[in-house]
């Protein structure tokens, strides 16, 4: 149902879901600083989201962006969080502790 909303309002940005997915994943590896690294070639791998990792503090900060874009679409505030945390538990980079982050 979610992906149906989805779509209508992604077309008032000339997006598809594909698209977004794409622009939603370029994100992740922006809060990471490896945007140098997005390849369209490597999300297309099984597992690719377990090259890279990030801590809590990445995460929910990726988390807020993306319930704010989604929000700026008007999705509303449940679907949006839902949404975000779904994605983020099934493709989200690996989790370590804050400490554990270089730079």
């Amino acid at each position: 149902m979610f992906a149906k909303r989805l779509k209508l309002k992604l077309k008032k940005r000339n997006m598809t879901i594909e698209d977004y997915t794409q622009f939603i994943i370029k994100e992740m590896f922006n809060r990471i600083g490896k945007l140098d690294e997005y390849d369209i070639s490597i999300v297309t791998t099984e597992e690719w989201f377990m090259t890279h990792e990030w801590n809590v503090t990445q995460q929910n900060s990726y988390i807020d962006w993306f319930i704010k874009d989604l929000r700026s679409m008007k999705c509303t505030k449940r679907d949006s969080i839902k949404f975000a945390a779904h994605f983020v538990a099934q493709y989200g980079w690996k989790l370590i502790k804050d400490e554990e982050i270089d730079g």
